[in-house]
């Protein structure tokens, strides 16, 4: 019998530890290469892209090589990159590449259209022999395995192993990164260990008949992106994902009675204004699911739950801020008569552009 929906879920603290112990000798040797080759501007950009969740993992990455590096930066989906701007990659790009299985068409159409055009490309993909480790001149191995549901353990292992690449790009070193994955790992299983009554309580605040919107700043971006894209694939749920500026630009006029949103806290720097928008909806007759660290609560009320949990570094809270996601399917999918994380008209690769 394969795997359940929540046996993946299950498995990624595991991944997250395997990961802590740091990328092999002979790819941070590579990776030595990468940034010398930035030093003499022989690589001058870099081009993150993917499709899915395994975009949405990347852009934690994003904002830190945005940050962390002197060459600008991009994020694209390997779609429009491979169907409208292919020309645009040039010999001194540095592209990475995510994809959890490495052989999605968009992917393998983006393999062909380049070809060897790349200054250099880094892959990250679920396990070590596909398409596009193939192509790429360095390829990492997230260490989450094959997945049959819906993408969880995709999701945390591409985002980790990310997490390990863009800080050994901008610092030279992953010291920092394996510490703070070790630090999830254990946070982790802490969070999965006791998620029933938590999960249960989310689910009957939210109901299962309504849209949801999802809402997030900063790294916590990623988590409302793939928030709604969990919630469409398993639940078959109409929802939407939104930075907190853009719910204000136009959607909060959507606020009434019965609407509900789930708002990710992860990002300290924003705080003040995302409960400014909690109280903004609630006084609307909205309701609002808070989803934060435990050491930075919101208060409760009868149209606001606090869903938090056990804290690990900031960068690393969308793997956090994932997990009550992927574990709410579990009763939304049911309540609306569908197998948890099962598909139904499409399939776990999508090999059709």
């Amino acid at each position: 019998m394969g795997k359940s929906y929540l046996d993946e879920i299950l498995e990624q603290p595991k991944i997250l530890e395997t990961l802590s112990g740091g990328l092999p000798e002979t790819q941070i040797s590579q990776l030595t290469t990468v940034r010398e080759m930035f030093s003499r501007g022989e690589l001058d950009r870099v081009v993150i892209t993917a499709m899915g969740g395994s975009l949405h993992g990347a852009y934690p990455a994003y904002l830190r090589l945005v940050n962390g590096l002197s060459s600008p930066v991009t994020i694209v989906d390997s779609s429009e990159l491979s169907q409208q701007f292919a020309a645009t990659i040039t010999n001194t790009t540095l592209l990475i590449v995510v994809s959890q299985s490495g052989k999605s068409g968009e992917i393998v159409d983006l393999t062909i259209a380049l070809g060897s055009t790349p200054g250099k490309v880094i892959s990250v993909t679920n396990m070590a022999d596909n398409p596009l480790a193939n192509w790429a001149e360095i390829s990492l191995c997230s260490q989450a395995g094959d997945e049959a549901t819906v993408s969880t353990k995709s999701y945390t292992g591409g985002l980790a192993s990310l997490h390990l690449l863009a800080e050994y790009l901008c610092d030279g070193s992953t010291a920092t990164a394996t510490q703070n994955l070790h630090k999830a790992a254990v946070a982790c299983q802490l969070f999965l260990d006791s998620w029933t009554p938590k999960i249960e309580s989310a689910a009957k605040f939210l109901g299962a008949d309504k849209p949801l919107v999802f809402v997030g700043r900063g790294n916590s971006f990623a988590s409302a992106n793939i928030a709604a894209l969990l919630t469409q694939e398993a639940a078959k749920m109409h929802c939407t994902a939104l930075s907190g500026g853009q719910f204000r630009h136009g959607p909060i006029e959507l606020v009434r009675e019965g609407f509900a949103m789930i708002i990710f806290l992860g990002d300290a720097s924003t705080r003040d204004i995302d409960e400014a928008l909690i109280e903004k909806v609630t006084s609307h007759g909205g309701r609002v699911l808070a989803i934060c660290p435990e050491s930075n609560p919101v208060q409760e009320g009868h149209d606001r739950l606090l869903l938090t949990y056990p804290d690990v570094p900031a960068s690393l809270n969308p793997i956090m801020e994932a997990l009550p996601i992927q574990l709410l399917q579990i009763p939304l999918s049911i309540a609306r008569g569908f197998a948890p994380g099962a598909f139904l008209n499409a399939t776990k690769i999508t090999a059709v552009v």
